[in-house]
């Protein structure tokens, strides 16, 4: 058996809601975190409903299949705040030291995030896992995660929001860097280091997401599908809104691109896959990644393949632009209420007479799919904070004109047709006073895709 603990705060609930059965052997029971796991699951309960379940289905059963779903011997257990009450979690831990046996898994979610501070306060180390975002980890790495989330939070508050965006980039990037070069030391393990990368880039934006939310942002975690294969990835989008660096749009990260560059050659300064549009992102993924999130943009890009889409929908709940619509708007800090409601009540009769204003909605997004960072607005930006950075660690982050140079080049590679336009546009920036001291200046850096021509 697998057993999944769902906590509510309803006392009143009768027996029957507190259990049920899932694929024969999954089973979910609902409990009050004031109240014991002995005291609430009732095994004969629990027994007849296992009985009814294999009768409905003409299985046959015997003692031992029921003997499967007796707590202690439970596969797995996890733990889930049914209305994301991490004090309600906590204290239902604290209540059922029997758990300890069982080395349940509690899993996280990103309405959690608010309140994970709470466990800085307590010690369940020696047995509770935690799970967020299919990866499972120790409690230890758990309290190191909120760790570092605080001393991320704490540095960049008082930064804006694109600034505070590249400092937690980097700041990612930068602490996981140094914990792979320890481990690395360790380890001559080519299958462990596939999977510590798969990891890195899980925790990468996992952690992303909890600062920029804690920083008042809405953000989301995309998980994309490759075609034909049961391969994963994972990209953070964020709605930004900066009138200090003139950005007003729905920006992606993506750790995992950055990560294999990097790998490719260590000297190589790029921020390719910072804070880019859906738009640029398409034609990197050339339709081989699909979003879970946002499916309909992902190969549509065109009012008249909306129209098309809305004239043929069948189901509301099935129809891709409606479901990505919504899970754009919800960025806003609002909901598309019309096309919520749709979904919900899955009602074509009123959709007949509402698609001008689902197109309307479609189309209001637009700009907001489109809108890149000027490489003027990114130098400002990235001086702002590499001046910040400095001040704590000069050695990680250093900056001078070269490197600016570069960093540029790299960056905005794809955008300029005219390389010697980019190399001067780039050279131009990166020409300002702070950087007219080039005593760092490295002449022997090799730089991947380094522009040559023009004056050095």
């Amino acid at each position: 058996m697998n057993l999944e603990i769902f906590l509510k705060s309803e006392k009143n609930e009768t027996s029957t809601d507190k259990y049920q059965l899932i694929d024969d052997y999954n089973l979910i029971l609902y409990i009050d975190p004031t109240e014991t796991l002995e005291k609430t699951y009732q095994e004969e309960k629990v027994y007849e409903l296992v009985r009814n379940a294999f009768r409905s289905k003409g299985y046959f059963y015997d003692s031992k299949d029921l003997e499967k779903f007796q707590i202690k011997n439970a596969q797995t257990i996890k733990i889930c705040s049914n209305e994301n009450n991490i004090e309600n979690t906590i204290k239902f831990l604290k209540n059922n030291p029997s758990l300890k046996s069982q080395e349940p898994i509690l899993v996280v979610t990103p309405n959690d995030y608010d309140k994970l501070d709470l466990f800085l306060k307590e010690d369940f180390s020696t047995f509770l896992k935690i799970k967020i975002q299919n990866q499972i980890i120790t409690y230890q790495e758990f309290i190191k995660m909120i760790q570092l989330i605080n001393t991320i939070f704490e540095k960049v508050i008082e930064l804006s929001p694109l600034e505070q965006l590249l400092y937690l980039y980097d700041e990612i990037k930068r602490n996981i860097s140094e914990k792979d070069q320890l481990d690395n030391l360790n380890s001559q393990n080519i299958t462990n280091d596939l999977e510590k990368e798969k990891n890195n880039i899980i925790k990468s934006t996992v952690i992303f997401d909890f600062v920029v939310k804690k920083l008042g942002m809405n953000s989301a975690i995309d998980i994309l599908k490759q075609n034909n294969s049961k391969k994963q990835y994972y990209r953070n989008f964020v709605y930004v809104n900066d009138e200090k660096y003139n950005v007003n749009s729905i920006l992606y990260f993506d750790f995992y691109a950055k990560s294999k560059e990097e790998k490719e050659d260590s000297t190589y300064q790029n921020y390719r896959y910072f804070a880019r549009t859906k738009a640029f992102f398409k034609i990197i993924d050339k339709d081989n990644l699909i979003s879970t999130l946002t499916p309909f943009f992902d190969k549509n890009n065109n009012p008249e393949q909306a129209i098309n889409e809305l004239n043929n929908i069948q189901d509301l709940k099935a129809s891709k632009l409606i479901y990505s619509i919504a899970n754009y708007y919800s960025l806003f800090g609002m909901k598309a209420d019309y096309i919520c409601q749709l979904m919900e009540n899955n009602c074509l009769k009123n959709f007949i007479d509402g698609k001008e204003k689902c197109l309307f909605y479609y189309q209001d997004l637009e700009p907001y799919l489109e809108r890149e960072i000027t490489i003027e607005d990114l130098a400002k930006c990235l001086i702002f904070v590499r001046q910040n950075q400095q001040k704590e660690n000069s050695d990680s982050y250093q900056l001078n004109q070269q490197i600016l140079t570069d960093t540029l080049i790299n960056t905005y590679i794809e955008e300029y047709s005219d390389q010697q336009q980019l190399y001067d546009k780039a050279l131009e920036l990166a020409n300002y006073n702070d950087f007219q001291n080039k005593k760092n200046y490295n002449k022997k850096r090799k730089i991947k895709r380094r522009i040559t021509t023009g004056k050095n």
